[in-house]
């Protein structure tokens, strides 16, 4: 079993992203949205690079306020 965080749409929401940004992000970055659902490893988001990600990937892992 992996210790791995995952990024959730709550994660997501509590940064104050909209629904309409996420999907486009995702569109943009190869990601199918449903994902966030059940939770997408913080580590694939950080290996896209984005700030958007790596955001949300901070927050999941705690790191941000």
């Amino acid at each position: 079993m992996s210790d791995e965080v995952m990024v959730t749409f709550r994660h997501l929401r509590q940064l104050g992203y909209c629904a309409g940004g996420i999907k486009r992000w995702c569109a943009e970055h190869g990601f199918d949205a449903r994902r966030f659902r059940d939770g997408v490893p913080a580590s694939e988001l950080r290996a896209t690079g984005s700030a958007f990600a790596i955001k949300a990937a901070d927050h999941a892992e705690g790191k941000t306020e």
